[in-house]
């Protein structure tokens, strides 16, 4: 007897249910719930849309005084100096770290060639 096409897709045409061997499914992946949606007019108050656009202008003045006000040399020379002292250790940690990946890889390397060896001699 040939299946119905319902029944093909896992539902039983007569009773519009799911079959049994697809209930697994159902249960390995349940649709998500959706949160009821509130009535329009009682959500959150929203703000009026010109509000979110009003900033203060800027003059030209204005940013040319910050450019002005600036740091004082004596800190500016010690930030410097602590940026220069940064990039030293940087520059050192990077560096010990490829001497000990260049000793890992010769050890590998040397210990490859021991094991080659004794293999050879017997």
């Amino acid at each position: 007897m040939a299946a119905k096409p319902g029944e093909l897709m896992g539902i039983c045409s007569s009773y519009q249910a799911v079959m049994p061997h697809f209930v697994c499914l159902a249960d390995e992946f349940p649709q998500p719930v959706r949160p009821a949606k509130l009535p329009k007019g009682r959500g959150r108050l929203r703000r009026p849309r010109q509000s979110r656009f009003k900033t203060q202008p800027v003059t030209f003045d204005e940013i040319q005084e910050v450019e002005e006000e600036g740091v004082s040399p004596m800190e500016e020379e010690k930030a410097k100096k602590s940026f220069l002292q940064s990039l030293e250790c940087l520059r050192r940690s990077t560096q010990s770290l490829s001497l000990q990946r260049e000793q890992l890889s010769s050890c590998k390397l040397r210990n490859s060639l021991d094991s080659s060896d004794s293999d050879s001699a017997l």
